[in-house]
């Protein structure tokens, strides 16, 4: 008895139990909540994605610059790779990249990593911009 009202009166007692109990209904909160504010989000996305492409599919000059932005990044994303290559097949850092940690490796390939990405994203939305121009009926003019 004696040790149940020494827990009562200790702060660190309490504030577990608040604690624990403050974690599990936001775990709770999460499982319950999480999934649709992800889809939400997802969704929404997905909607601004299709709100550009929309706006785009008819923008000749517009498609026609991303385009080259597209083929820009991917010169740059070849590059990238071929001096990377260069640097570890033919200097001494391949000797230094053998003893470093991985991440290190990781970081000095991550220019690659984002001039990949930069390339991606503009010739997914050129793409996605063609496939709905190609899907809109046009009207004939002379009938």
């Amino acid at each position: 008895m004696d040790a149940i009202f020494s827990n009562l009166a200790d702060p660190s007692w309490w504030f577990t139990g608040l604690f624990f109990v403050a974690v599990s209904w936001a775990i709770k909160k999460s499982f319950v909540h999480g999934p649709s504010q992800i889809r939400g989000y997802m969704r929404g996305r997905k909607l601004a994605n299709l709100r550009k492409i929309h706006s785009l599919r008819w923008n000749s000059l517009e498609i026609t610059r991303l385009i080259g932005k597209a083929g820009a990044n991917y010169v740059l994303f070849v590059a990238f790779i071929v001096v990377f290559l260069v640097l570890i097949l033919f200097t001494p850092l391949h000797q230094a990249l053998k003893q470093a940690p991985f991440f290190v490796t990781i970081l000095l390939a991550m220019p690659i990593y984002i001039f990949e990405i930069l390339w991606l994203i503009p010739d997914t939305r050129v793409r996605e911009a063609l496939k709905s121009r190609r899907k809109i009926r046009r009207l004939r003019s002379d009938a």
